[in-house]
């Protein structure tokens, strides 16, 4: 992979980056949005001048909208009618760099450099799977002042 038209056009290299950055998010809350106007989402309520924030790891880990969401599945269907979809529609619940007109400005740098570091790095090591290693990860509200 020499040229960048080829990690464009790699299906198995973007499920693999889109799957990577829905487990390990480089924002994981999007905080400090301030709502323009009064409006309803679902039963709540959103007032303008509300500070909206968004838990967008919570999102990505969640059984609602992804099926197995603590495994990394690089086979995970990118179908926009998909429950498990990770592509970029304005209704995904895929949001490593949110979305709309004010999305980050650095998404696709920031998803080619994940897949130049993965595939330099299996080009210079031999990776092995680890059987039998846990991770612990503590979920929660977090405070600040």
């Amino acid at each position: 992979m020499d040229k960048y038209e080829t990690y464009e056009k790699s299906v198995l290299l973007d499920k693999f980056t889109r799957e990577v950055l829905r487990m390990y998010n480089p924002l994981p809350i999007l905080t400090d949005r301030i709502a323009t106007k009064d409006f309803k989402v679902g039963k709540y309520k959103i007032y303008k001048g509300d500070i909206i924030n968004y838990n967008i790891h919570g999102l990505h880990h969640s059984v609602d909208y992804f099926q197995n969401p603590m495994e990394l599945d690089f086979e995970r269907s990118t179908s926009n009618n998909d429950q498990n979809s990770t592509d970029h529609p304005s209704k995904s619940p895929y949001l490593p760099f949110i979305t709309g007109k004010r999305n980050c400005l650095g998404r696709f740098l920031g998803e080619l450099m994940v897949q130049l570091v993965m595939v330099h790095t299996f080009k210079r090591f031999d990776i092995k799977p680890v059987k039998q290693i846990s991770y612990g990860a503590t979920y929660g509200p977090t405070y600040s002042p």
